[in-house]
């Protein structure tokens, strides 16, 4: 084969391979409904008590203020031990009217395991009592919702257990997401999942999972839905999140897929105790910027974990949460209006 016959061969595959930018752009966030950017609030007031495994991290929503507001309990994954992990999450679910919890629970990776549930359960009491003092937005008094990644969503199921032994108050809901792991059972790191057959049949419960999640797979996501067998089927779903890479940037749904990264806290004072701050938060990034936040946020852990919380607070958007409705399924367009892949509701 001639040069200029291997060169023309190489131009022309080439040319099949269109350019990132003009390939379908992903959806972005939507203007209203769960998982939107309709918010109540302009500000999110920042406070940290504690220090290291007992540290814990309290987002009130200001700008207004108002006098009450849900208590939303946020488990980190394993090390991820500043909410920057999780920031544009935590803003999002804060300007939308609820208090954000954010327990340490791990001074580093040297703490036992063992010792989370109980690091959490004694930071969550904390913060429970500061919100209940002057110059705090008050706390709901129904009851605790909580939502957990990785090893966050298996301490939050513990937690949620905890709460319902009266503990903590009641846990009205429960998310957890690419939850792992419990396996195996000889390493020094598994964690030991509490019964949860003693969650109450009132809990709406989600456990999410990434199709290419192959660092916990689904193991505990199942083990938590399953052991949850006093709430209903009508009370929980099972749901897989789909990657999709039809354009440019392709949108992966793995292990990882629920960071959202936002600096609201400085890292370099890890132990300080700072007076109440605000947040800085961004206006929407420019054209150029890569988005650290995509699709499987706004329409899958954002949109479920917002409906499951508005249905048990404010008595609406359950469909956007639970029953596999197309609101819960719905995924957004791509910018050549093909429906990103939807998510799937099963029975594991």
């Amino acid at each position: 084969m001639t040069a200029p016959l291997i060169l023309g061969l190489a131009l022309a595959a080439a040319l099949l391979v269109p350019p990132p930018w003009s390939q379908p752009t992903p959806p972005g966030q939507p203007e209203l409904g769960p998982g939107g950017a309709a918010y109540a609030h302009s500000q999110v007031t920042i406070n940290r008590l504690g220090s290291g495994a007992s540290e814990v991290y309290l987002f009130e929503p200001a700008g207004p203020s108002p006098e009450r507001a849900p208590v939303v309990v946020l488990g980190h994954g394993w090390a991820a031990v500043t909410p920057n992990h999780y920031g544009s999450w935590i803003a999002h679910i804060v300007r939308r009217g609820y208090t954000v919890v954010f327990p340490r629970y791990q001074a580093d990776a040297r703490t036992p395991v063992p010792a989370f549930t109980g690091n959490a359960v004694g930071a969550v009491r904390r913060a429970i009592e500061a919100l209940n003092a002057p110059g705090h937005v008050r706390p709901d008094e129904r009851g605790i919702a909580l939502v957990g990644h990785s090893m966050g969503g298996l301490v939050v199921s513990n937690l949620a257990v905890r709460a319902a032994a009266g503990e903590l108050p009641p846990p009205l809901a429960l998310m957890v997401v690419t939850p792992g792991k419990t396996w195996p059972e000889s390493s020094p790191i598994a964690f030991p999942l509490e019964d949860l057959s003693g969650l109450p049949s009132s809990l709406l419960l989600l456990a999410v999972i990434g199709d290419d999640d192959d660092f916990v797979g689904e193991v505990d996501a199942r083990k938590v839905y399953k052991g949850a067998a006093a709430v209903p089927l009508s009370n929980k779903d099972y749901v897989r999140l789909f990657s999709d890479d039809h354009g440019a940037p392709s949108l992966v749904a793995d292990h990882r897929a629920p960071a959202a990264p936002l600096r609201l806290v400085d890292d370099d004072a890890v132990d300080a105790v700072p007076a109440p701050q605000f947040a800085r938060l961004p206006g929407r990034p420019s054209s150029r910027e890569v988005p650290v936040t995509n699709a499987l946020d706004y329409f899958g852990t954002w949109k479920l974990f917002d409906g499951l919380v508005d249905a048990v607070f404010r008595g609406v958007h359950r469909e956007y949460a639970l029953g596999g409705t197309r609101e819960q399924r719905y995924m957004g367009h791509w910018s050549d209006r093909t429906p990103v892949r939807e998510l799937m509701i099963e029975e594991p």
